[in-house]
């Protein structure tokens, strides 16, 4: 096994350069290593751009790593709870990857790029990385400064793509990848997305990340293109109902997590907890934590992911009860609260959030097995100026919206 790291910047994405010119307000994300964008105008209207048109966004943060050599194949097998042997060249898996506990390290996306060489965009997940894969003959990167990663995402994404390249995308299914020219410099495509929209990620080496960022911008503005950051496509995933490492789960690998966010190991969960279930494959070859999922799949799972319903009104009466303004943000809530059924603790609710899009608060809750039904109501226990209000939650259908991203 050879080891190659490239390290991250700590300063800006390779499109800094622009986004920086663009953004209007003084609200930076820091994440893993980078800052990029967390809001450029408004958090509503960027929601809105991915919503009824397109929206750009710079996601270059998200660890990269790439597996090749004579043994990828076979430790990619062994990484992933999917059968690795199905997926093709230019194909894209999402996967859960899990330690010998059947617990989560992250879930993520594999691309297969040839026969021997896979890209990873995921948690950080570095040195586990590693570990797993001592005795094969592969060579293991961090390719997280390599590239920028850009996100186009919303119902007119594809005519923002098709203006930028050239080219048709009509044809491209879901989860798959093709490279592409933007004013003469190559981006690797895929075609996926973390707002529930159809849209593409783009991965851009680094030195030609303003090039591509400025051509996607001018030519996409005819079709209502905006910059959204960090902030609003929070929202979009969790609209989508679509989790996140860290805020719905605590990942259970050694690696410094990419969050700067207070995480909690009593929050580790399974695919089957986090409802991936139908991305683990028995059928294949062993994987890791294959014999404890396998257990927990026959068994079922003492957790399991729902969608939640949060009553705002009653936040609003807590807070001027206790003589305090209303103070609800529409920020998607990284802090996991107690659910509680009869004043019995059964789980946590997690990603809370204002839905400009449903104008409802929803969020996720991993309960105990017997309260996930629809229509079990909850109590959730809501911090208010060092105090708890408890708060009306009601369980319902996840996603919160059409998925049209497939």
């Amino acid at each position: 096994m050879t080891v190659h790291m490239a390290g991250t910047t700590g300063i800006g994405s390779p499109f800094h350069s622009q986004t920086s010119l663009l953004n209007q307000t003084t609200w930076w994300y820091g994440w893993n290593g980078y800052i990029i964008p967390d809001v450029y105008t408004d958090p509503i209207e960027e929601l809105r751009a991915v919503r009824q048109a397109a929206a750009i966004i710079d996601m270059s943060p998200l660890p990269k790593f790439e597996i090749s050599g004579p043994d990828a194949p076979r430790l990619i097998d062994y990484l992933i709870t999917r059968d690795a042997t199905k997926l093709d060249v230019n194909q894209i898996y999402y996967t859960p990857l899990c330690d010998e506990l059947g617990k989560l390290i992250a879930d993520g996306l594999v691309f297969r790029i040839d026969e021997t060489t896979y890209r990873l965009s995921l948690d950080n997940c570095y040195h586990w990385l590693i570990q797993q894969a001592s005795g094969y003959d592969v060579v293991v990167s961090d390719i997280t400064a390599s590239y920028g990663l850009l996100s186009l995402q919303g119902p007119k994404a594809q005519k923002v793509l098709q203006a930028v390249t050239g080219q048709d995308y009509a044809d491209l299914p879901f989860s798959r990848r093709r490279i592409a020219t933007i004013a003469g410099v190559y981006v690797d495509l895929a075609r996926q997305g973390f707002t529930g929209e159809k849209g593409y990620e783009l991965w851009v080496n680094t030195e030609d990340g303003p090039i591509v960022w400025e051509n996607i911008w001018r030519l996409g503005q005819p079709f209502g293109l905006k910059a959204a950051g960090e902030y609003a496509i929070d929202i979009a995933r969790v609209e989508a109902g679509l989790i996140l490492v860290s805020a719905d789960y605590t990942g259970a690998g050694p690696d410094p997590r990419c969050a700067d966010v207070p995480v909690y190991d009593d929050n580790r969960a399974s695919p089957f907890e986090m409802g991936l279930g139908r991305f683990v494959d028995f059928d294949g070859v062993d994987f890791i934590g294959k014999a404890a999922l396998h257990k927990e799949s026959v068994m079922g799972p003492p957790h399991q992911l729902v969608g939640l319903e949060i009553d705002w009104s009653q936040i609003a009466t807590a807070y001027t009860a206790r003589g305090l303004p209303p103070d609800i943000s529409p920020r998607v809530r990284w802090d996991a609260l107690p659910a509680l059924f009869d004043d019995r603790p059964v789980g946590r609710a997690t990603s809370i959030t204002w839905s400009p899009t449903l104008n409802k608060m929803i969020g996720f809750a991993c309960l105990e097995t017997p309260f996930t039904e629809v229509g079990t109501s909850l109590t959730i226990r809501w911090p208010i100026a060092g105090k708890e209000g408890m708060i009306t939650g009601t369980v319902i259908e996840r996603p919160f919206i059409s998925m049209k991203r497939t």
